[in-house]
């Protein structure tokens, strides 16, 4: 048979397909695990190493210092690894219809002391009816507030910083959007922010928006950003509209 007209060809190159993507993945994920636990042990390994050596000569103020310097680094481990565990959390989700205007209201709320302290102008947007989704609200709850936080740390530093959060309904589905006016993410970074490890922070692990993905992915759920440099970013997720609620 002529490959050219093998029903079949198409087929077999998609898992050949979801198969190199998956490795590109992997290979993304572990070089960035390897640098992201390398970059703290190599920290306490050569302080201690100077420490030990000058044990003596270094008065106690001084050694303090050096142990303290090693605590940080032994804090950003623990840091990663709590991100880590976070990556499995809600194995077994628990999917049934919620209103999710109430659940994004309360994130809000449970965020307004942050909010608050960085000055930021929080613009909110529902609407007047209940909004039924098909989801599990703890795992809706940890996405969200996965992405609502990287827009309060896009918004750092920024003169008149503005965060905008928006529920509506389309076709068939609800979509939130959570908009900053913070420096945006290039449009070659934009698929890249998903990978795992992946961030242009200082601070942080990098699988904020990764868990966030995984987590609506197996609600039937969709996240996308859209890239607005300079004026900010904005992020879209949608859920299917749970069915028997007037929807």
């Amino acid at each position: 048979m002529n490959k050219q007209n093998d029903p079949g060809q198409a087929l077999r190159s998609e898992p050949a397909d979801e198969t190199l993507r998956l490795m590109k993945v992997l290979d993304y994920a572990f070089f960035n695990l390897a640098h992201e636990l390398g970059n703290p042990i190599n920290s306490i390994k050569m302080t201690m190493e100077v420490l030990i050596s000058n044990h003596d000569a270094y008065d106690a103020a001084t050694r303090l210092e050096y142990l303290k310097s090693i605590l940080a680094e032994f804090r950003r481990l623990e840091e990663l690894l709590n991100a880590l565990r976070s990556f499995n959390m809600f194995e077994r989700l628990s999917i049934r219809s919620v209103d999710v205007q109430p659940l994004v209201r309360d994130l809000l709320q449970m965020l307004h002391t942050e909010i608050d302290e960085k000055e930021i102008m929080l613009a909110s947007s529902f609407l007047d009816e209940p909004v039924w989704v098909s989801c599990d609200p703890r795992a809706l709850h940890q996405a969200l507030l996965q992405v609502v936080g990287n827009a309060i740390d896009a918004l750092g530093g920024r003169p008149d910083p503005v965060l905008a959060v928006t529920v509506a309904r389309c076709e068939g589905h609800c979509r939130i959007a959570i908009a900053d006016n913070g420096g945006g993410i290039p449009d070659d970074k934009i698929e890249e922010a998903f990978m795992p490890f992946y961030s242009s922070k200082p601070q942080g692990a990098g699988l904020g928006l990764t868990l966030a993905r995984k987590l609506l992915a197996r609600m039937n759920g969709r996240i996308e950003i859209g890239g607005r440099r300079p004026q900010g970013t904005e992020v879209r997720i949608t859920l299917p509209l749970s069915e028997g609620h007037g929807n």
